[in-house]
């Protein structure tokens, strides 16, 4: 039998509550659950955490005192995100560079990379749900205190629309792929400003 990615059902509570347990790589599961909290737009910030811990057997979190987690859906989160004002700039040939690293890093199978650079410091992350991946970045970047208007965030696969709220809340104003967009994605990134670079790796 071939080497087989890894994914486990990961049950976790929020202040005591059960929630949807996570269909996840078992790795960065702190990032996993950190990153979701953020960027679905439940807690206003990391610091809104109080404590995070557990395994993928089961992860507990707890929020500090008089934080109470929103629940938004994706167009609420869409239309609250405003439009990204960052002067970043990026050349091509730089992203394409970046790109074809993502791709070469390592054998990967079934599972989703994604790499989020600040200045000459880059995060790779990989599971077996993009939208994971990107949490797992993101949870990354703001514990590291990384400026996310300056930041690239790059994904081996297709931007869904999920992702790409999740960079618009993270406030990542460039976005790149080796795949196409949707057309809602490439609609939705316009309207908040978010430069998509697609087939990056390509010539």
């Amino acid at each position: 039998m071939p080497d087989l990615m890894i994914e486990r059902i990961v049950p976790w509570q929020l202040n005591g509550q059960k929630q949807s347990a996570f269909l996840c790589t078992p790795e960065h599961l702190d990032e996993l659950a950190a990153g979701y909290l953020y960027t679905q737009g439940m807690i206003a910030g990391l610091g809104d955490i109080a404590e995070l811990a557990g395994d993928e057997n089961g992860l507990n979190v707890t929020l500090r005192e008089g934080v109470a987690p929103r629940r938004t859906d994706i167009l609420e989160r869409l239309q609250a995100c405003p439009a990204c004002k960052s002067d970043f700039q990026a050349p091509l040939v730089q992203i394409q560079a970046m790109c074809r690293q993502l791709l070469s890093e390592k054998n990967y199978f079934g599972t989703h990379r994604l790499a989020l650079h600040c200045g000459d410091q880059v995060a790779y992350r990989e599971d077996v749900g993009r939208h994971n991946a990107a949490d797992k970045c993101i949870a990354y970047g703001l514990r590291q205190g990384w400026d996310m208007s300056r930041c690239i965030l790059g994904s081996t696969g297709r931007i869904s629309l999920e992702m790409l709220v999740k960079a618009a809340v993270a406030g990542i104003p460039v976005f790149f792929s080796r795949k196409y967009p949707s057309d809602i994605v490439a609609d939705w990134a316009e309207r908040l400003g978010i430069a998509l670079v697609i087939r990056a790796h390509s010539d």
